[in-house]
């Protein structure tokens, strides 16, 4: 998994920093080690200790999200979607990512999607709604959240989302607005 990677590039940069930190106190031991050299070493081993730190909290949180959490890039293709996104569209976390909304929705229900992704971008605008797609063949309400991501420069991103699946929840409402229908005429 890419996350896991990720975490793994730190975790090897963080120890080669280690490296260099005790192969520059063995330089200050003989005389050769510069104090500011070994300062800026620190800095760097503590900020990368907590960048892995706050990156796990992150990937658990988005790997934990009971809603269907996610990352497009500039063209609409999956950056990351969390497990909970990919059962809800019937597949895997691996078998969506570098791939757009026509692998998980209908025709017209992707060209909608990307659609709003487009408009979301385009205008900077965030987005939040529901809808009714054909998710697995079935008529599925979905409320989803956009927003854009941008570059720390500035330089858009791509964008971000979470999606709720919110059928069986309409299916309630209309059964209990149905009943009070049904007492009101009574």
């Amino acid at each position: 998994m890419v996350h896991r990677d990720l975490l793994q590039s730190v975790e090897h940069a963080r120890e080669q920093l280690r490296g260099l930190v005790a192969r520059h106190a063995g330089l200050a031991a003989a005389g050769a080690g510069a104090p500011e050299i070994r300062d800026a070493l620190g800095e760097l081993v503590e900020r990368l200790e907590r960048l892995q730190t706050h990156y796990a909290m992150l990937l658990a949180i988005v790997a934990r999200g009971a809603d269907a959490l996610y990352a497009k890039d500039r063209d609409g293709r999956y950056l990351l979607m969390n497990p909970s996104g990919a059962a809800l569209f019937g597949v895997s976390v691996e078998s969506i990512i570098g791939r757009d909304d026509t692998a998980l929705f209908d025709a017209a229900g992707a060209a909608r999607v990307m659609e709003l992704d487009r408009e979301v971008m385009r205008t900077g605008k965030p987005y939040s709604g529901e809808a009714t797609y054909v998710v697995r063949g079935v008529a599925t309400t979905l409320s989803t959240t956009l927003t854009i991501w941008n570059e720390p420069s500035g330089e858009l991103r791509g964008l971000i989302g979470v999606t709720r699946d919110l059928t069986e929840h309409r299916k309630v409402e209309a059964a209990a607005a149905h009943e009070r229908g049904r007492l009101r005429s009574l």
